[in-house]
């Protein structure tokens, strides 16, 4: 299974350089020749959904992604600027990966994100056994993260081959 983590992909990605990530070949090249049961894509949008989003969705799901999106939520700071906020999108990543772990559904995930917010599932993941890889660029990943990953997939190493 691959779980992607949508906004800290596409975050890390422009702070690589405005990468744009070819979807289909950071499957193929996360999978490296392994059965792939199913990759899932997290993400968020601000209301109205765009066009742009829309056909982002709808070709995410024809290259085989079960994609999860969510709505940003506005939020105001103490100045009374407005701000959105992504809400709800690691929370949906971290139940679908127990939730498919603790029912045997892999032996094998790959976590496409960065966040030490993800450290205790990936605990529990491995607790059942299973192996967790985690892929981020280096300058995004959190050490906490990287000590209880299993392997680590740098993708500044693959951006020639995951990149448009």
């Amino acid at each position: 299974m691959i779980f992607v983590d949508g906004s800290n992909l596409l975050h890390s990605a422009m702070d690589a350089g405005n990468l744009r990530i070819q979807y289909v070949k950071l499957k193929d090249k996360l999978t490296a020749g392994r059965t792939l049961v199913r990759p899932y894509f997290f993400g968020s949008y601000k209301e109205p959904i765009s066009q742009r989003q829309q056909d982002f969705v709808k070709a995410l799901r024809a290259m085989g992604y079960e994609v999860h999106m969510f709505s940003t939520q506005m939020r105001k700071d103490s100045d009374g600027h407005i701000f959105f906020r992504e809400k709800g999108v690691d929370v949906a990543l971290v139940t679908e990966m127990l939730y498919l772990c603790f029912n045997q559904a892999f032996d094998v995930c790959c976590l496409v994100g960065g966040d030490n917010d993800y450290v205790r599932a990936v605990e529990y993941v491995k607790r059942q056994g299973r192996r967790v890889e985690v892929a981020s660029f280096r300058r995004n990943l959190g050490g906490k993260l990287q000590a209880v990953a299993d392997k680590i997939i740098y993708l500044d190493d693959l951006i020639a081959e995951i990149t448009y």
